[in-house]
């Protein structure tokens, strides 16, 4: 792709062909190689950060990832934009319903990268507080931690991990589409008996956990919903 846009970290697939496509948009309204890098280069940020939150890559951003990402930002006022706030005092109290609803213009329950781009502006409070909790070197939310990364956190506890973060490991993989690969892995360690009597007295012991999962799911996903009611100024 031309232009010459710096990408400061790497990005997904669905990013680069949304990329692709702005490029290739922009050829063929004309414009030239300068005025597409000026436009792609001010897009970055906000490209980066969407990437980031998109946590299954679908392209669109769902309410649950919305609500994950405002408890990565900082709970403090968030400072004013260089050259004040638009109106020329703080951002009001915006309910998260609300918060979403200006995002998700379309109203089809999800945001999409062009929806991010062009409505952040209109919710200056939160683009402020996404602003100043950018890492200036990956262009990413500094205290954001990925589904990915919890996933991998938990996981490595192994046999230590509680029955709470058995039931979050599984919560995690069926957010991200695993639940279907976790049994096929997990496949070998049933044929075992069969060859080995002593890991089968073993096998038991470490599946009972498994099944009072289902029990402490629920939680674990309220725990993603968190409160309705975030503001922009936190």
């Amino acid at each position: 792709m031309g232009g010459g846009v710096s990408i400061p970290v790497p990005l997904s697939d669905v990013r680069q062909e949304d990329l692709k496509a702005k490029y290739a948009k922009f050829i063929e309204e004309g414009l030239s190689e300068e005025d597409i890098n000026t436009k792609l280069t001010k897009a970055m940020p906000g490209l980066v950060v969407f990437d980031q939150i998109d946590c299954d890559h679908t392209g669109k951003v769902s309410s649950r990832e919305l609500k994950r990402t405002l408890r990565a930002l900082p709970r403090k006022k968030p400072t004013p934009p260089e050259g004040g706030w638009p109106d020329g005092k703080p951002p009001p109290f915006v309910p998260f319903d609300a918060m979403y609803e200006t995002l998700d213009s379309d109203g089809d329950g999800e945001i999409s990268l062009e929806e991010w781009l062009d409505n952040l502006s209109k919710l200056p409070g939160l683009e402020s507080a996404i602003n100043g909790a950018i890492d200036p070197v990956t262009g990413k939310l500094k205290d954001y931690v990925s589904l990915e990364d919890r996933l991998a956190e938990l996981v490595a506890k192994g046999d230590d991990a509680t029955d709470e973060e058995k039931a979050k490991i599984e919560s995690i993989r069926a957010s991200l589409g695993e639940t279907a690969a976790a049994p096929a892995e997990e496949a070998p360690a049933e044929e075992a008996p069969a060859e080995e009597a002593a890991p089968a007295e073993e096998a038991p012991a470490e599946e009972a956990p498994a099944e009072e999962a289902p029990a402490e799911a629920a939680p674990a996903e309220e725990a993603l919903s968190g409160d309705s009611k975030v503001t922009q100024g936190v």
